[in-house]
């Protein structure tokens, strides 16, 4: 058998275990800590995020709409300049992430969801103006630790 033959053969092997991989439902209702711990975690990491650094989980933030004015990004991914690149919102698996993320615009006054008919799955954060949003709560918080 030639290299080109036995990739061809591994290659379908994979789409078959795929298949069926997808083609079975996953009953478990993942807590959002197990969430964290069997899925971001490990997929951040094989990203080539380290995580080793106590500011990349559970980075508090000021201005938030609570009656403490903070709050808390789950995992801050940090640039090489030393700023936030993205942030991650951890939430348990059955809960529906486009819902939260809608919700959770409209709480931080999101100027888009106002809006009556906003679909989250459909809104770029920089069409929205959330990302002039999350620049103002990032003044207001010290980013830089």
């Amino acid at each position: 058998m030639t290299l080109d033959e036995e990739l061809r053969r591994l290659r379908a092997e994979v789409a078959e275990v795929k298949n069926a991989n997808a083609a079975q439902a996953d009953t478990h209702d993942y807590s959002e800590a197990e969430t964290r711990e069997y899925f971001i975690d490990l997929l951040l990491k094989e990203a080539g995020w380290p995580l080793d650094q106590a500011r990349d989980w559970e980075f508090e933030v000021a201005g938030m709409p609570n009656t403490q004015e903070k709050g808390f990004v789950d995992y801050v991914l940090w640039g090489e300049d030393g700023l936030p690149l993205a942030l991650v919102e951890a939430k348990r698996t059955k809960r529906d992430p486009l819902r939260a993320a809608g919700a959770c615009m409209v709480r931080l006054g999101c100027p888009a969801a106002q809006r009556k008919k906003l679909r989250a799955r459909s809104k770029k954060l920089a069409d929205c103006g959330c990302t002039s949003l999350l620049q103002r709560r990032a003044k207001a918080s010290s980013w830089a630790r």
